[in-house]
């Protein structure tokens, strides 16, 4: 071995050991841990905004997670497990203030699906394997896998989910027996519990109509529309006062009514409402999800028969839950004016976050958790400053699963929890999303329909599945058909063909490019004789193609080898061709062997060169 190869070779090692003690840096720790950013520069100012935001969370949260519970189909003390372990663990890595992790509308109905095959145990499953798909793409930097589920998408299954949802709690919502599968309201109305339909109803009135209220709460006050309250400042504060009482009950509206339609029930010994299963007060303890189902002592399914049973329900579940908590983060960030310890995110953390909420989580009982969009607004609007504000929301989750607070949740109408859910959902969805689609792209129509059809008649996650492949399809339709401009220019007495793409070209559409190119060929008019000249390549007659490729950026090189040999063919048959104003990539892509110029005059003095030699 000479020098110059044991010189190369150390330079290697140097260059792995420089990367492994770059893994190790304080800022890659910080960055892994982002609570040591903002903890040493935290505050009492911090610590009182923090309080506040988690306790109004809490107020949310609480009775959300056993309406969760109910929709995943499970004992309503695991709605309150998978409530807890989520902001506890985002206090340590996550990196958005206002994102609060835990159980939501959508991960229930998909978790539901699984509970109905395997019971418990595939929920905790779920969640267990979601976790490790999420750390996985969290570590590898693959977040930009959910930017593949566009808004059509999206807002298909939105809606699909919220009717889904709604659906599946009539029967709470309406009284109906468990046993009855399904609900038809006109044939079965003898089988309705009118006590609990008349308080549902009640219920879902009231809370939508504070979830109105608070959207006009939301929008700034004109003060010349309302000179009356603003007339002085004894009255503008008194309005201040007024307003923040009604947002204090606008924002605690769910625990309220269920407190008031509990103590209602527990004061009245009522028996004519459906009530809640009874919770075990405790925490739950630390159990590994089985990994192998036994039915009467005897293994049935081994780990991968469990997991082909599940499928697509894992990948479904993590890129859904990545998918909401990114864009509550984005959504929140962007609007954000207020400047605090901690403003910015960051997505890998996120998905790491997120994906150590869901494994540690299954541990302790917890089915698969995201952010949720309602709670993180409450805890943004509440003044949050860091996450901290995820201590006293867990906190108060555990109080809750206290042997003074947990036996008071029987006394809850299940009309009621019923009700909560489908107030949290029935704004999902969202008809002007129709009109926006079909305002912007209106093919983009037919994935928002694939994903809508399919997930309100097969299933949620294969909704997701097909719409977002019908949206690669048409992505990939217009890399093969790009736009093409054609037109007629003029130099001296010679005419020549302008072709002009709107985007790059790759090897998909080199076949329609040249048959393009041919057809125009074929039929190119002299604007001198006004004579139309039916060309075929195999003639001898002089005619020039200009290439504008101010669109094109670059290209792949089964395209640049495609399109050569098709430039040196038609050269050959005196065709010239000419690329305008193409990038330094594109032309080393083509290797340099087309004619090229970047303006105008040297364009010219090209086409002189040619038409009259």
């Amino acid at each position: 071995m000479n020098y110059d190869e044991i010189h190369r070779e150390l330079n290697k090692e140097r260059s792995l050991l420089r990367s492994i003690r770059n893994c190790f840096t304080v800022n890659k720790f910080k960055a892994r841990l982002p609570i040591a950013q903002w903890l040493p520069k935290y505050s009492k100012d911090d610590l009182k905004g923090d309080v506040i935001a988690g306790l109004s969370v809490s107020l949310t949260l609480i009775p959300q997670a056993l309406a969760m519970a109910l929709l995943a189909q499970l004992p309503l003390r695991y709605g309150l497990y998978s409530s807890f372990v989520g902001p506890f663990l985002y206090i340590l890595f996550g990196s958005c203030k206002d994102i609060t992790i835990g159980p939501t509308s959508i991960m229930a109905i998909i978790t539901a699906q699984y509970v109905l095959m395997g019971g418990l145990n595939y929920a905790l499953l779920l969640s267990f394997l979601a976790g490790i798909i999420q750390l996985i793409t969290g570590f590898l930097n693959l977040g930009f896998l959910v930017e593949f589920i566009p808004f059509p998408v999206i807002s298909g299954f939105s809606s699909a989910a919220a009717i889904t949802i709604i659906m599946a709690q009539l029967k709470l919502f309406l009284g109906i027996p468990k046993h009855n599968q399904l609900v038809d309201i006109f044939t079965d109305i003898h089988i309705i519990n009118l006590w609990d339909a008349t308080l549902g109803a009640m219920c879902l009135i009231i809370l939508i109509t504070l979830k109105l209220v608070s959207f006009r709460l939301a929008e700034p006050v004109n003060v010349e529309k309302a000179p009356i309250l603003m007339r002085n400042e004894e009255k503008k504060k008194n309005y201040g006062c007024c307003a923040s009482f009604v947002k204090a009950v606008i924002t605690s509206r769910n625990a309220l009514l269920v407190m008031i339609c509990g103590t209602v029930v527990y004061f009245t010994k009522s028996t004519v409402f459906t009530l809640t299963d009874r919770i075990e007060p405790g925490l739950p303890s630390f159990q590994l999800p089985n990994f192998t189902e036994y039915r009467n002592g005897t293994q049935v399914m081994s780990f991968l028969d469990i997991i082909e049973e599940i499928n697509f329900g894992m990948l479904a579940v993590a890129l859904l839950s990545l998918l909401e908590t990114i864009a509550i983060a984005k959504s929140i960030e962007n609007s954000s004016e207020s400047k605090s310890l901690q403003r910015s995110f960051n997505a890998t953390q996120e998905m790491i976050a997120l994906g150590l909420s869901n494994l540690i989580g299954s541990f302790f009982g917890s089915f698969p958790v995201t952010g949720s969009f309602s709670r993180s607004a409450i805890n943004h609007s509440s003044g949050v400053r860091t996450p901290l504000s995820n201590l006293i929301t867990g906190a108060m989750v555990l109080l809750a699963l206290s042997e003074y607070i947990a036996p008071c949740f029987a006394f809850i109408p299940q009309t009621t929890l019923a009700s909560v859910i489908i107030s949290s959902v029935i704004f999902m969805i969202k008809p002007n999303d129709l009109n926006t689609i079909w305002n912007s792209n209106k093919i983009d129509l037919l994935p928002y329909f694939v994903t809508f059809i399919t997930a309100i008649s097969y299933s949620l996650e294969f909704g997701i599945l097909f719409g977002s492949g019908v949206s690669l399809l048409l992505i990939a339709y217009s890399v093969m058909r790009p736009e093409i401009e054609f037109k007629i220019e003029t130099f001296r007495t010679f005419n020549y063909l302008v072709i002009k793409p709107n985007q790059s070209i790759l090897y998909p559409s080199a076949e329609y490019l040249k048959t393009k190119i041919l057809k125009s060929l074929c039929f190119f008019r002299n604007e001198s004789t006004n004579d139309v000249v039916d060309y075929n390549v195999n003639n001898q007659f002089k005619f020039a193609i200009v290439i504008d490729c101010i669109h094109v950026n670059n290209t792949d090189s089964t395209f640049a080898l495609s399109f050569t040999q098709f430039v040196k063919a038609l050269k050959k048959k005196d065709v010239l061709v000419v690329l305008y104003r193409a990038s330094d990539a594109l032309l080393n892509s083509l290797n340099n062997s087309i004619a090229n110029c970047n303006d105008m005059n040297s364009l010219q003095e090209i086409l002189a060169t040619y038409f009259t030699r």
